[in-house]
């Protein structure tokens, strides 16, 4: 019996299909990169209007890396696009859904402060919980912060400095600086002043200014 259309579509495993999703993606990452080349990354002048263009081209076609840069460039009122919150939320949204840690991060802080989207906390522990999965020492952060204080989640200093520390341990200076307070107050793990200014200094080198007070206090 012949597949219809849509049946046709949908399998999975037809090679024809397979290919037509591999080309549909090749042609998105070059979209997204030629959107590169109009902002400073390549051999032509720059062209904000025409960068966003080509972005616009290649998130239409699913490409998650495209979809965040929009979602950047409507955050922030950035490449000639006027600020949009909701446009940027929107824009979160696609590129987390696919997977991209740091879009479900952005998405996640925008549910967390409510900014494009109504605040939730709960959603955006759910997002913070996926990139954080996936390494990303921001979403470590912010969820530990969740577990610090009991934010939709039972409150848990341990498993707050459990995760502060996987974002230290990946050179990120607020998961430096909130490991630190950890070691001097003693919070989730066994107190060491000597620990704490390590990973204070630390901080500081890279311009944490809680770091470089913390410093003070310990008389450094």
């Amino acid at each position: 019996m012949a597949k219809n259309t849509n049946d046709f579509l949908k399998d999975e495993n037809n090679n024809e299909i397979n290919q037509l999703k591999k080309a549909k993606q090749e042609i998105a990452e070059a979209q997204y990169k030629i959107g590169d080349l109009y902002l400073g990354e390549g051999f032509v002048e720059d062209n904000e209007k025409e960068a966003v263009k080509w972005w616009r081209k290649s998130a239409e076609l699913g490409n998650p890396q495209a979809q965040f840069t929009l979602g950047e460039c409507y955050n922030y009122g950035t490449c000639g696009v006027k600020k949009n919150l909701k446009k940027a939320a929107d824009y979160y949204q696609k590129a987390a859904e696919q997977g991209l840690a740091k879009a479900q991060l952005n998405l996640g802080i925008a549910y967390d402060i409510g900014e494009g989207v109504k605040k939730d906390k709960a959603e955006a522990a759910k997002w913070y919980q996926k990139a954080a999965d996936q390494g990303n020492p921001g979403a470590q952060c912010c969820l530990g912060d969740f577990y610090w204080e009991g934010v939709v989640v039972e409150e848990n200093v341990v498993k707050a400095a459990e995760l502060y520390r996987k974002a230290a341990d990946q050179g990120y200076a607020n998961g430096q600086f909130s490991l630190g307070f950890c070691y001097e107050k003693g919070y989730g793990v066994e107190q060491n002043k000597a620990e704490a200014a390590k990973l204070y200094r630390k901080a500081a080198r890279k311009g944490d200014e809680d770091a470089k007070d913390a410093l003070k206090r310990l008389g450094e």
